[in-house]
């Protein structure tokens, strides 16, 4: 199979948006009610300004974008080192369990090694376990020793004690 990686372009934003939407679609069947907001609008925003927040690239048959992953740079203190932080990957489910996500994985962490990374970090949500497969034939392994926490910026902004 003839698959060309590339990094992405803002020409892609009607690709991406109709992959973001499969991604989500898939992941709701999988029972997650997260409600994406990530989509061609958003990848243009996001991606293409002065300090894009992301690095994506794509996987093209015959100019036909079929897969995505994108991912940024991090920082791990407790081991004083860059990683690399995979937020998504995603193939449409034609070209699945056909190289085509090892091949992005390939291409974004070439990418994060000439950035100084030294290792890549992802999440997946639980039920996806064609995801977790995955990754752990890359040589993934689950992080046990922290949990992941987040809070929105307006529940923290203004902070008084």
């Amino acid at each position: 199979m003839n698959i060309l990686i590339r990094r992405a372009r803002k020409s892609d934003m009607c690709a991406i948006d109709q992959l973001s939407q499969e991604f989500a679609v898939y992941l709701h069947n999988l029972g997650c009610t997260y409600q994406f907001q990530f989509n061609g609008k958003t990848f243009l925003r996001d991606g293409f300004d002065a300090f894009p927040a992301f690095i994506c690239f794509v996987a093209t048959k015959k100019d036909r974008v079929i897969g995505y992953v994108l991912g940024h740079m991090g920082y791990d203190a407790d081991a004083a080192a860059r990683n690399f932080h995979i937020a998504d990957l995603f193939v449409t489910a034609k070209y699945r369990r056909r190289s085509v996500g090892l091949q992005l994985v390939q291409k974004i962490a070439a990418y994060a090694a000439k950035s100084g990374a030294h290792e890549l970090i992802w999440a997946i949500f639980k039920r996806n376990r064609i995801a977790e497969e995955f990754y752990r034939y890359l040589g993934g392994k689950k992080i046990r020793r922290v949990n992941f926490m987040f809070a929105p910026l307006e529940k923290i902004l203004p902070f008084e004690p």
